[in-house]
C-alpha cells in the first residue's frame, strides 16, 4: 500500500513538472525568455480608418505576460503594428 501511495505521489509530482516548464516564463534567475514577451495583444478603443500612419486610442497602456508579470511595452519613439497579413 505505501509503495502504491509513494508512486501516485511521484506520477502526480512528475505531470505537475511537465506543466509548469510548458508556462511561458519571462523572467527567471536574471534570465529573460524573448519568446514569453510576444505573446500578448491590447484591444484598440478608438481607431483610424486612414491608411499609413495614423494616431490610435489603446484600451490599455500595460500587458500582462503569460507568466502574471506587468510591463509596459509601448514607447513614443517606437513604431508599433495593429493586426497582422494583409490587414496590416
Amino acid at each position: 500500500m505505501k509503495k502504491a501511495i509513494s508512486m501516485i505521489i511521484f506520477l502526480a509530482a512528475s505531470l505537475g513538472l511537465c506543466f509548469a516548464q510548458t508556462q511561458s516564463i519571462s523572467r527567471e534567475a536574471g534570465f529573460f525568455t524573448a519568446s514569453a514577451y510576444g505573446q500578448w495583444n491590447v484591444p484598440v478603443s478608438t481607431g483610424n480608418a486612414a491608411t499609413g500612419s495614423a494616431s490610435i486610442v489603446l484600451q490599455w497602456g500595460s500587458v500582462i505576460l503569460p507568466d502574471g508579470r506587468e510591463i509596459v511595452p509601448f514607447s513614443t519613439s517606437a513604431p508599433i503594428i495593429v493586426d497582422i497579413g494583409a490587414a496590416q
